[in-house]
């Protein structure tokens, strides 16, 4: 299971879903798989060739303090970073996010996405072009999902039963305590004057897989509960 707040600094407008292109055709799953890996690879050594970097010894990501010019210095960096003793590390969310306090605490989530096979591919409005997504607009049910809105407890019950479940939740509507767990965002700002900063949280159950994909806007990505 994971839960963690996504920083998103940004003024556009992104529309996601998952997409499970081979829930109807399980002997078809291995190829999917290969071919989600394969793009992943390709991906990675893509972006380190368009930031001249080398393909094969170049870390990757490479890890870093929290820069003193802070969120605008990471982005003057152009690559992932794992970041060490960032303003995260004072959230109070690190201490008390458990899976029974969020299913005390935490308000109904809605968007929950219900899928038949683990490998789930997203799109995003302006990510048609980097392969292995839906068309925008795809039905649920013709990509394999289903969506539908329930309480946290309920969200971490089903994964209990091996349901595969995935959200991605606007923090402040999970309501005033665990939106207080989360420290204040002014670190996150990266200073340009078009873009904004909000939490995202994004909960997924066991074996719930999605590519290495290229997001649209700057995003800090904060672990607390489980791994991903």
């Amino acid at each position: 299971r994971t839960a963690g707040p996504k920083h998103r600094s940004s003024s556009i407008v992104e529309s996601h879903s998952i997409v499970e292109p081979h829930a109807t055709n399980p002997r078809l799953a291995p190829f999917f798989w290969l071919a989600a890996v394969a793009a992943s690879l390709a991906s990675a050594l893509a972006y380190k060739v368009r930031n001249n970097l080398d393909p094969w010894t170049t870390p990757f990501p490479s890890r870093k303090q929290w820069p003193e010019g802070g969120a605008p210095a990471l982005v003057q960096l152009k690559r992932p970073t794992l970041l060490v003793d960032s303003p995260a590390a004072a959230w109070p969310a690190l201490e008390r996010w458990t899976i029974s306090y969020l299913s005390l605490h935490a308000g109904a989530l809605s968007g929950v996405w219900t899928a038949q096979q683990p490998l789930l591919l997203y799109f995003a409005e302006r990510g048609g072009d980097f392969g292995l997504r839906a068309p925008p607009g795809t039905p649920a049910f013709k990509a394999g999902v289903r969506e539908s809105e329930m309480s946290t407890a309920a969200f971490f019950n089903a994964s209990n039963s091996g349901e595969l479940l995935y959200c991605a939740h606007n923090l402040a509507a999970l309501g005033k305590v665990v939106a207080e767990d989360v420290g204040s965002l002014a670190s996150f700002d990266v200073g340009e004057a078009t873009q904004r900063t909000r939490a995202i949280v994004w909960l997924g159950t066991r074996s719930v897989t999605a590519l290495a994909h290229y997001d649209t806007s700057h995003n800090v990505y904060v672990q607390i509960i489980g791994r991903k």
